[in-house]
């Protein structure tokens, strides 16, 4: 790549990527993938409205539901664990 220049992706090839982001290829980062998990959400909290969480939650299926509450119920355990960790 030329120095300057940047690969512009379109939206549904950025979507059709993640969906497919696995340990194929290369192995796969879970580190990773919640960094940009919190890039996205991060992105959501700044310029969400109220009325955007009726508007498109929706959009989220069960499953989607399930592994989200899974993953906040364990944040203060794991963000414990890491404190401990790290001191």
């Amino acid at each position: 790549m030329k120095k300057g220049y940047r690969t512009i992706m379109k939206f549904e090839a950025v979507i059709n990527y993640l969906r497919k982001y696995s340990s194929e290829e290369p192995p796969y980062d879970a580190n990773g993938a919640i960094h940009l998990l919190k890039a996205i959400i991060q992105n959501l909290r700044e310029n969400f409205n109220d009325s955007d969480f009726e508007d498109y939650a929706a959009n989220l299926d069960e499953k989607d539901e399930e592994f989200l509450h899974k993953l906040i119920q364990v944040i203060p355990r794991s963000r414990a664990n890491w404190l401990s960790e790290n001191e």
